[in-house]
């Protein structure tokens, strides 16, 4: 690595082959309000929790998995495409598993992700992030990177993005977080 990036990486700028999230939180790190500490947590957990239902939608849902498999192993030789993108599926299927996702119907997962988008449209709110009106936390820009994952990639089975796209505050939250903080990013 060059002084240069190494310079860039320790100031927080994140790498371009970064993925959006490591590259929301990288940037965000220097965001954060002290007094958001407990609830801080707690919103980051339910982000998270949030996120592996985003996951069973694109690895167990079949129609969902051709066009993500499709675009997430477009990178591959094609004769790898198949076996590498069949093994990875299985790991990730059995990660879900593991984390009892894996076992409930893909209708249950969408009522858990409603529940989850309400959670976040109450905290959000009239504010402009999801702490105050003057400047995003780290919470943020991971909300953001979950939240956008959702309502800007297109699946054939986008009924996620449906649900998302109901609460008008959290899509009016990923416009205004797009535009103002992570502007360097086409998602």
């Amino acid at each position: 690595m060059s002084a240069k990036r190494t310079g860039e990486a320790m100031q927080g700028t994140p790498h371009k082959s970064e993925d959006p999230l490591h590259a929301a939180q990288s940037k965000a790190r220097h965001l954060d309000f002290p007094h958001e500490s407990h609830f801080s947590l707690f919103t980051s957990t339910s982000i998270s929790t949030s996120t592996v239902k985003t996951l069973y939608s694109r690895w167990e849902n079949q129609a969902n998995w051709s066009r993500f498999a499709s675009l997430a192993f477009a990178g591959l030789p094609s004769i790898l495409r198949f076996p590498v993108s069949t093994l990875v599926r299985r790991l990730v299927r059995k990660q879900l598993a593991g984390q009892k996702t894996g076992r409930h119907s893909f209708e249950t997962v969408l009522r858990l992700s409603d529940r989850a988008f309400d959670a976040l449209s109450v905290q959000l709110g009239s504010k402009r992030y999801l702490f105050s009106d003057e400047k995003p936390s780290s919470i943020d820009a991971s909300a953001f990177a979950h939240l956008s994952n959702i309502l800007y990639v297109a699946l054939p089975d986008d009924r996620l993005r449906e649900l998302l796209s109901t609460k008008a505050n959290l899509v009016k939250y990923c416009e205004r977080m797009r535009r103002d903080v992570f502007p360097e990013r086409v998602v």
